[in-house]
């Protein structure tokens, strides 16, 4: 004999994604310049946008992989953040871009992290950016 196996599910259009979530970010909107020479000392422009929203006291900083390419060394390039808010921002700072094989890359990095920083911690919010370096 054969069940009926026919079931009904009821599903609803939702009328959009949502804009927005609630909890901390920062993502990279615009880096200047995209690649590099290595060995060659090079300004980089970062933007980017970011939501403090678990802390009313924010830092945000901006670092290079120069000499490991797990490991990054921060720039003194910081925008310190005062009130619970999103909002955009920008950071310049001097590197000098190392070249990676495959798969590893030169990359910038930027962190939302608590300010002042506790002794043990670990950023609110990352992000980071891969940038061509030629030889």
């Amino acid at each position: 004999t054969l069940e009926d196996t026919t079931t009904t599910k009821n599903y609803s259009l939702e009328d959009s994604i949502p804009a927005t979530c609630d909890g901390d970010a920062i993502e990279i909107t615009f880096i200047s310049p995209t690649s590099a020479i290595e060995g060659v000392n090079t300004t980089f422009v970062v933007n980017f946008d970011y939501r403090l929203a678990s802390t009313s006291n924010g830092i945000v900083k901006l670092g290079f992989n120069t000499g490991n390419a797990g490991a990054y060394i921060m720039s003194g390039s910081s925008l310190t953040i005062t009130q619970v808010e999103t909002s955009s921002g920008s950071l310049t700072a001097d590197a000098i871009p190392a070249f990676y094989e495959s798969p590893d890359s030169f990359k910038i990095y930027i962190s939302l992290s608590e300010d002042p920083q506790p002794a043990v911690s670990s950023p609110l919010s990352s992000d980071t950016v891969d940038i061509l370096v030629r030889q």
